[in-house]
């Protein structure tokens, strides 16, 4: 038998407490960096892809958080997509499959990445086109590096 919660006169039902927050987010977003830089690709997209499933689940009470949580929907969006990419050119290590290889790391490349982050991936893409000897486009890469003003270290590897 299933109880019924009678609501009295004089109290209002209040709403259900929330577990997710935008800051929550914020943190979660931040753990995707980090898992970024660590070369964590499924850790990463697993955090990005939970912020997409959980944005939903937020209550925004301000126009400043409704444009926090579009911002942060398209900044999840961007990264899943591409890390999907990355898996899928990361599982197809065939020898045959070279050229697939390097389209999936070219494409990457295309994706609205924060300036670290896009750093790495160019350097992954000019690697990967290096190694397999497709020197004009991994020079391209490098070419695209040099533009982003990366640190001494990282323009001298890519020259």
């Amino acid at each position: 038998m299933v109880e019924r919660l009678a609501i009295t006169e004089g109290h209002e039902r209040a709403p259900p407490a929330l577990v997710f927050n935008l800051s929550l987010l914020e943190q979660k977003l931040r753990d995707g960096y980090r898992s970024i830089i660590l070369g964590r690709v499924n850790e990463a997209l697993r955090l990005f892809l939970g912020i997409l499933h959980t944005i939903p689940l937020i209550v925004v009470e301000s126009g400043r958080e409704v444009d926090q949580v579009r911002e942060l929907i398209l900044t999840a969006k961007e990264y899943a997509l591409g890390l999907q990419m990355e898996l899928h050119r990361l599982g197809s290590r065939d020898s045959y499959n070279h050229v697939r290889q390097q389209e999936l790391a070219a494409y990457f490349t295309h994706f609205n990445l924060q300036l670290p982050h896009l750093r790495l991936v160019l350097m992954n893409a000019m690697t990967v086109c290096y190694v397999r000897g497709n020197l004009i486009t991994a020079s391209n890469f490098a070419k695209r590096i040099l533009k982003t003003k990366a640190t001494d270290d990282l323009q001298k590897q890519s020259l």
